[in-house]
């Protein structure tokens, strides 16, 4: 066939497969297509914007029971029959034009119960420039009503709002009107709902903490902590919490004097105050670990031991987190509190019914087991062992890490007492099955471990003893296993899988191994 033939065959087979039909129904199916994903593109992008700014020009309804009743009878309007609700946009008008103290009252009144009562509230639509700064006219009067219903306006602005409607707040001067507000109004009242719009804001993230540092209003909540007021005490303390548990980190200085105040927190009866007073221990010690020594030297150290103990989570968890600060501090800390018996605390807590506080037991046990020779065969020796190594086989993927790193830290131990010990307990053929983890860390360590357990043993036993030790290994699989690492991607496993091997055949030469 000519080359003129194929090419004319090559025509009329393209031909006869898209005709002019065909072609025509073709670009119909791909414009339908493209209106599609246009479609699709306009409906993320709507939604996607929603809470950007835009003029209020929708109808944003809410249900009329959320108004203040006595509105309605200076704005019939508000509850007209033709509408299906109230519309948000005439009541943000009515608190923009608004002159009378009495009505404003009421529409911010109204207008903080729909914020506090819709998830998902139309900040976007809502929060303009104009509304701010009616809102900041208000907070700067002397009218004691009118400021406490736009502070509630402004604390559940700060509490779901999007990050560009907490700027404009922000470039309006919120945080010095509620900084000078807080300190000279003489309403109890007011002065906590000013304490709560500033938690909330700085518990928006370190941004926002660091933009009320040149107020030093840390030491303003420090003083609020300590008030005879109750309530004021309890929002004081859960505002010292986002205020330390955001970064930067605050200076060793400042968090000594936190901690040297609040402190005494530890022995409240109060169920909130107790709560966010161990959150702040825990930050602080979190961040400057050199801290720790205050709660021994104060002697903290019983009242935490009873904390766990508490029944409600809320309070064992975070004086968990405390102890788990303790755990990495140095062998100093962990003898003295295992000395004074507190296995028999943290050991019942293993079969806790909370998987977060079981992490942080078993994080807690996985530091102690990487301390000293005596650390370690005080929680070998102890009933508790057997609940810990069990979450190996745990199904819960989390609490079978830790478990890993637990026995990983007790096996890479260099003392012969303590692995003669995990060998008794026959804990060995466990760290073989931490081989099929994902984590490359934890497969490091496990490798690190196996091969202290060989270099220790190698020097310690006599020939035949070590013989029957690397037949025992042989037997439960361990070299075959170990075998499938040595193509692991991750170079330094490979190698470490590599040096292991060498030990099979040690079994058949008196050879060092360093």
């Amino acid at each position: 066939m000519t080359t003129a033939h194929r090419c004319d065959e090559r025509n009329k087979s393209f031909q006869k497969q898209l005709g002019f039909n065909e072609l025509r129904q073709d670009r119909e199916n791909s414009a339908v297509q493209l209106r599609k994903q246009k479609r699709i593109q306009h409906l993320n992008k709507k939604r996607a914007n929603f809470q950007a700014d835009v003029l209020i020009s929708e109808k944003m309804f809410f249900p009329p029971s959320l108004i203040e009743p006595q509105l309605l009878n200076f704005y019939p309007i508000l509850n007209a029959e033709i509408t299906p609700g109230i519309r948000l946009d005439h009541l943000v008008h009515i608190i923009k034009e608004c002159q009378d103290s009495e009505i404003m009252v009421l529409a911010l009144g109204s207008l903080k119960n729909v914020i506090s009562k819709n998830r998902e509230f139309p900040f976007g639509l809502v929060c303009n420039e104009e509304l701010i700064r009616v809102l900041m006219q208000v907070l700067n009067s002397k009218n004691t009503q009118l400021i406490q219903q736009a502070l509630w306006c402004v604390i559940n602005f700060f509490a779901d709002a999007p990050g560009n409607i907490l700027d404009k707040f922000i470039d309006q001067g919120i945080i010095p009107s509620l900084c000078e507000i807080m300190k000279t109004n003489p309403s109890q009242d007011i002065i906590e709902n000013c304490i709560w719009a500033l938690g909330n804001l700085i518990g928006e993230g370190g941004k926002y903490r660091i933009l009320t540092e040149s107020f030093f209003l840390w030491r303003d909540f420090l003083h609020l902590a300590v008030s005879d007021n109750l309530s004021i005490r309890k929002v004081s303390v859960w505002a010292l919490v986002n205020y330390v548990n955001n970064k930067p980190i605050l200076s060793l200085t400042i968090s000594t004097e936190i901690l040297q105040i609040l402190s005494s927190g530890l022995m409240s009866e109060d169920y909130e105050i107790l709560k966010e007073t161990c959150w702040i221990c825990y930050f602080v010690t979190n961040n400057h670990n050199e801290l720790v020594q205050y709660l021994f030297t104060y002697d903290y150290i019983t009242r935490l031991e009873e904390l766990l103990r508490n029944n409600n989570v809320k309070i064992q968890y975070p004086a968990a987190k405390i102890f788990g600060n303790i755990s990495i501090c140095g062998n100093e800390y962990c003898e003295n509190i295992l000395q004074r018996g507190f296995l028999q605390i943290l050991g019942p807590l293993l079969t806790h019914p909370d998987n977060k506080m079981k992490k942080e037991v078993l994080f807690i046990f996985s530091n102690f087991l990487a301390g000293s020779k005596d650390m370690v065969l005080r929680i070998l020796n102890h009933p508790c062992y057997k609940a810990l190594f069990e979450y190996i086989n745990n199904e819960n993927l989390t609490l079978k890490k830790e478990a890993f790193w637990a026995l990983s830290n007790a096996a890479s131990c260099e003392s012969v007492e303590v692995l003669i010990k995990l060998q008794e307990l026959k804990l060995f053929p466990l760290l073989l099955q931490g081989f099929f983890h994902l984590d490359v860390n934890l497969l490091r360590s496990i490798l690190d471990s196996l091969l202290n357990i060989f270099k220790v043993f190698r020097s310690y036993y006599e020939w035949d003893n070590w013989v029957n030790f690397v037949e025992d290994f042989s037997n439960y699989d361990g070299f075959d296993k170990i075998e499938s690492l040595l193509s692991h991607p991750n170079h330094k496993i490979m190698e470490k899988a590599e040096e292991l091997m060498r030990y099979k055949e040690s079994r058949y030469s008196d050879i060092e191994y360093s």
